[in-house]
C-alpha cells in the first residue's frame, strides 16, 4: 500500500486504463510494438533505485514547498527512509528519469556477433587461400 502511487505513476506511463471486458490494461496507441524510445520503463526505474546519487537528486516530498527534487534524501534520518515513501510525490520524482534511449535496430546484434562473422570469414580466405595454392 505504501507504494501505490508509485505504482499509479508507472501504470500511467505506459497505460490508457484497463479494458473492463477483458479484465486487463489497456496500452497506450502505438505502444503494441515497442514502447517509445523516451518512455521510461522498469529499468529505468530500478536503476534510480539503485544509484543513490540519482535517487537523492529524484525523490521529492509532497510536502515541499516548491516540488524541487534532492528534498526527500537530504532532509530524512537513513533510518527512517521506508517509512517517508508514503510521503514522496512520485509523479514529479519519477517524471523524466530516463538514462538512456531504447532505439531497436539490427546493429546491436551484428555488433555482439563480429566475432563469429571474422572467425567464419578468416576461416573462408584460409580455406580459399589453402585451394589456390594447391591447385594441382
Amino acid at each position: 500500500p505504501k507504494l501505490r502511487s508509485g505504482y499509479n505513476v508507472v501504470f500511467d506511463e505506459w497505460y490508457e486504463g484497463m479494458d473492463q471486458a477483458k479484465d486487463r490494461p489497456k496500452l497506450r496507441s502505438g505502444y503494441s510494438a515497442f514502447l517509445p524510445p523516451d518512455v521510461a520503463n522498469y529499468d529505468d526505474w530500478n536503476e534510480l533505485f539503485w544509484d543513490p546519487w540519482r535517487l537523492q537528486a529524484a525523490l521529492c516530498l509532497k510536502t515541499a514547498p516548491s516540488k524541487s527534487a534532492g528534498l526527500f534524501l537530504k532532509n530524512t534520518d537513513p533510518m527512517t527512509v521506508w517509512s517517508k515513501l508514503p510521503e514522496v510525490d512520485w509523479g514529479s520524482s519519477l517524471a523524466g528519469r530516463k538514462s538512456h534511449l531504447e532505439l531497436h535496430s539490427w546493429l546491436p546484434l551484428l555488433v555482439s556477433c563480429y566475432r563469429i562473422f571474422l572467425l567464419q570469414s578468416v576461416a573462408f580466405a584460409l580455406t580459399i587461400l589453402y585451394a589456390v595454392s594447391h591447385d594441382s
